[in-house]
């Protein structure tokens, strides 16, 4: 962003993120002009929570190493992240919200492994053309990835799609 400038998020109720996490600094491109100078404001529910100047007791410069900023808002309504200008001149003043991201906690999720797979039939005799339909029993029955690939041995004496047999 180029200061001044606001960029507001707007969350949804019952959302699940917990940390809003960037890097902050200015454009590294501005390094040998050095005439960049700038803040960085983050406000949750037009609180602020984060404030440049107030961490580093100075404005960020091209020079000033990229901060890691994480600020918490689990429940928050809206988040504004706000550069200003920090010596009266908005020239040079590129300012880089980077790697910027929304975290949430990781979902445990509970995986199933299949046990065993059981046919309804153990033989069939077919002859050339004729067909025949196997089901097929996941177990257990929870399993988290019920998917199944049917293949013939020998597609020439038999294919099978999808539990159908054809000789």
């Amino acid at each position: 962003t180029h200061a001044s400038s606001e960029v507001v998020y707007t969350f949804v109720d019952n959302h699940e993120f917990e940390k809003f996490e960037t890097y902050i600094g200015v454009d590294y491109v501005q390094y040998n002009i050095n005439q960049s100078s700038v803040t960085f404001e983050i406000y949750v529910d037009n609180v602020k929570v984060y404030d440049s100047y107030e961490q580093l007791n100075s404005v960020t410069t091209a020079k000033t190493p990229m901060q890691f900023v994480s600020v918490d808002i689990k429940g928050a309504k809206e988040l504004k992240l706000v550069v200003t200008d920090g010596n009266g001149s908005i020239n040079y003043d590129h300012a880089e919200w980077a790697d910027a991201c929304f975290t949430r906690p990781l979902k445990e999720v509970n995986i199933v492994q299949v046990q065993s797979v059981s046919l309804d039939k153990e033989t069939v005799e077919l002859e050339v053309g004729d067909t025949a339909t196997f089901t097929a029993t996941i177990n257990p029955s929870d399993a988290t990835d019920q998917t199944l690939t049917w293949t013939s041995s020998n597609e020439k004496v038999v294919t099978v799609k999808d539990g159908v047999v054809t000789a």
